[in-house]
């Protein structure tokens, strides 16, 4: 597979063309990774995608993208992930968001001027975002994501950002529109990164949505990494 890079405007992304060689029908996915995430970091990931061509962007002030005025805004957010889906989503395109993107991907269909995906994949997220607590910032930098530091992908500055500008969004009701499936995936370990995805959020998934299927997995949070090849499977399985 080839991987190249572009940037559209302040916000960087990355191309994972798939291997001509693949005995697979190639498909269209577009990844949004979570809070410190990256597109230079997914390619491992979406190399993995036998068969499919997959395109990935680093939220405002992650990786190459730059933050335009510092700021950081659920609709700032929202702005960056539907501007990125309207250039690049085409019909029968799928779309995964990881973590607190699911809520920026909401946003953005929920606008109703996006392409519509053939499919949504929620990586282990609730429908809705929260206000961050004082500290939060300080708290976050200290970790580590798929091994890395949370500082190699965002400065502390840029967190502070996001802590000062969050604020809590109930994104439940957007559900209801969606008449494409959506697979939730639903981490079931406690430590060291528990789901966020509590059982009433499941609830609320299982309620709203016309079509939902829930996949659970054994570790934390982070199963993208300690579990990978069911991910990749349960991933390929979903866009056939």
């Amino acid at each position: 597979m080839k991987a190249y890079e572009e940037d559209l405007g302040h916000i960087h992304s990355v191309i994972v063309h798939p291997n001509r060689a693949s005995t697979l029908p190639s498909k269209r996915l577009i990844y949004i990774p979570g809070m410190s995430g990256t597109a230079d970091q997914s390619v491992e990931l979406l190399e993995g995608l036998d068969g499919v061509e997959s395109f990935a962007m680093s939220l405002r002030g992650r990786g190459k993208s730059k933050a335009p005025d510092s700021n950081f805004t659920f609709d700032a957010h929202v702005a960056d992930v539907r501007m990125f889906l309207r250039r690049i989503g085409t019909p029968g395109y799928f779309l995964h968001s990881y973590s607190v993107s699911t809520a920026f991907v909401l946003g953005a269909l929920a606008s109703g001027d996006c392409p519509k995906p053939a499919g949504l994949i929620v990586g282990d997220y609730p429908a809705r975002y929260s206000k961050l607590s004082a500290g939060w910032a300080a708290w976050f930098s200290t970790l580590t994501a798929g091994g890395r530091p949370t500082l190699e992908s965002i400065t502390l500055q840029d967190m502070e950002a996001i802590e000062r500008d969050s604020e809590d969004k109930d994104l439940s009701s957007v559900l209801k529109g969606f008449d494409f499936p959506v697979l939730i995936m639903k981490a079931n370990g406690a430590a060291p990164a528990p789901s966020p995805i509590t059982a009433a959020d499941l609830d609320v998934y299982r309620r709203e949505l016309k079509n939902c299927r829930v996949v659970e997995f054994e570790s934390d949070h982070f199963f993208r990494d300690r579990e990978r090849e069911k991910y990749v499977q349960t991933l390929l399985d979903f866009m056939r």
